[in-house]
């Protein structure tokens, strides 16, 4: 009899999640060029690394790109599937992670870096999930989950965190030192920075597909007044993660060009 009614809540919740999948009002799949433009802000819908698009279908139809990762409509529709209610379940956990100074042995402290840029990354899907259902009169119980947070209070966390980013919290380059003529000091390898900083990445990724959502469904000014400015964008989050990224690039290209002397 039990497991009667388990699988009635079972088929119940499926089919409600089923029709939730077609009502809910998606952003739309485009590009980031809020504030600023480059090579790729034109050519990268938002969000692009960790999931793909709002809604993979409708960008990648009839594609062999449309069979693999999955966007947030389908994310949200398969949502009691085990793999992804498992996924989202750990999501929520590292959400609500907190923080810790790096201490102890060099691998001890990239693991701890690894683990905080995980955090954030996992804070922002949060925020984008959350915001969506939100502005279609859900929350996060719509797709199984609880959180203690709201939203709003994970996209104020995000935005400081891409504010302050340095400090050895969250990008393994800062255990990679470096003398003024670039020579490496220490036992952190180039390699061991790139989880933290694909995290980072992710990160700011899944930011600006918040930043597509709010213009989807609110007035530039109340964009304007909630997100980041074009300062605060460009001068803090974007030059470091592109500063970043150009280190570990020329520490690779470095270390290829030294093995094939």
């Amino acid at each position: 009899m039990k497991t009667r009614i388990q699988i009635g809540i079972c088929l119940i919740f499926s089919m409600y999640l089923t029709e939730l999948y077609g009502q809910i009002d998606y952003p739309d799949n485009t590009s980031n060029a809020r504030f600023y433009t480059d090579y790729y802000s034109s050519k990268i819908v938002r969000p692009a690394l960790s999931i793909r698009g709002f809604d993979s279908e409708a960008q990648w139809q009839n594609t062999v790109a449309s069979e693999y990762g999955y966007g947030l409509k389908k994310i949200i529709g398969k949502s009691n599937q085990i793999e992804v209610e498992l996924l989202l379940e750990d999501i929520v956990d590292e959400s609500e992670a907190f923080f810790v100074n790096p201490s102890g042995s060099t691998k001890d402290k990239v693991s701890i870096i690894n683990a905080n840029a995980r955090i954030v990354e996992s804070k922002a899907f949060m925020a984008l999930l959350g915001y969506v259902l939100e502005k279609n009169g859900l929350d996060y119980s719509a797709v199984g989950l609880v959180s203690t947070k709201t939203p709003r209070q994970y996209l104020d966390e995000v935005t400081n965190y891409l504010l302050n980013p340095s400090g050895g919290l969250l990008f393994g380059m800062e255990l990679v030192q470096q003398t003024f003529d670039d020579t490496i000091l220490g036992d952190v390898e180039p390699i061991h920075t790139l989880s933290s900083n694909m995290s980072i990445a992710r990160t700011l990724d899944l930011y600006l597909a918040i930043e597509n959502a709010y213009k989807y469904y609110e007035s530039t000014s109340y964009v304007n007044s909630k997100l980041l400015t074009q300062s605060q964008k460009y001068t803090y989050s974007l030059r470091y993660i592109d500063r970043s990224v150009d280190e570990i690039y020329a520490l690779v290209r470095e270390s290829y060009a030294e093995g094939f002397k």
